[in-house]
């Protein structure tokens, strides 16, 4: 199943675990309808006659039709009383927006290459045995791939130390980030954040994982711990399904502007504001 099927499958469902979310919005719905008009050379979605704007009042121009109808079809999910978790696209493209911190492409790769030298998938736990062995087997196999697929070296460590990463890793890293779309790159933050992964969110992007996969990786000691000592079902379930559509909608903004696709025409966008 892909980013944009996964992140489909969740708003469908809308209460995706066995305790309801609290609705962040705390209002009714106040539109019958999210539809997608073109402004120019860009694409926009209105509720009804509205036009969508972000947090800070901006109205959201999206670069191809492609991601301006997932953005509809996330609106068009909520029930009559709004859950605003449940538009995790929504959210990204507010961020990418207003861009609140008003940073340069290169400072947002640099922030997430922060994270490389703490990836979660570079921390082995060899004074637990039955973990240990249960990391080899899922992260040796994606550090692998990542040193094959970049010509790089990266290894695991073990206790406190610091994994071994060569010179050329955050360099030839931070020039494939920067090969993206501007836009991408806050997406690419976020979803570093949510796995607490550089390694897993490339696999990701790259399709060598998929976003549940990489949840379940980067989640992997948690797991472990739960089938051993035992956690709240409920709590465990929210985190990781919200953990799931939140880097499900980030994949899916990633691939929907940087990949070229096509979609029937639509007619020119009135006025409105």
């Amino acid at each position: 199943m892909n980013s944009l099927s996964l992140l489909s499958n969740f708003l469908r469902r809308g209460n995706f675990t066995k305790t309801s979310l609290r609705s962040m919005a705390g209002r009714k719905r106040f539109y019958k309808e999210a539809s997608v008009a073109k402004a120019n050379e860009s694409f926009e979605v209105d509720l009804d006659k509205r036009k969508l704007k972000s947090p800070h009042g901006n109205i959201l121009k999206f670069p191809n039709e492609a991601l301006a109808h997932a953005v509809a079809l996330e609106w068009n999910s909520q029930p009559q009383d709004l859950k605003l978790h449940l538009l995790p696209l929504t959210s990204l493209c507010y961020q990418v927006t207003d861009n609140i911190y008003d940073r340069t492409p290169k400072q947002i790769v640099d922030t997430v290459m922060q994270y490389l030298k703490t990836d979660t998938v570079l921390y082995f736990m060899d004074d637990v045995p039955e973990l240990f062995v249960e990391q080899q087997e899922k992260w040796g196999p994606v550090i692998e791939w990542v040193n094959k697929r970049f010509d790089i070296e990266i290894e695991h460590t073990t206790g406190f130390k610091f994994p071994n990463i060569s010179e050329n890793a955050v360099p030839k890293l931070t020039n494939h980030l920067l090969s993206f779309d501007d836009q991408s790159l806050l997406p690419f933050e976020k979803m570093s954040g949510i796995l607490k992964s550089v390694i897993l969110t490339v696999a990701v992007v790259d399709r060598h994982l998929t976003c549940v996969e990489a949840v379940e990786l980067a989640s992997l000691e948690q797991r472990f711990q739960i089938s051993n000592w035992g956690n709240v079902e409920w709590h465990h379930d929210v985190e990781l399904h919200n953990s799931i559509m939140q880097t499900a909608a980030a994949s899916t903004y990633i691939q929907l502007t940087n990949e070229v696709s096509t979609t029937s025409p639509l007619q020119e966008s009135g006025a409105g504001g």
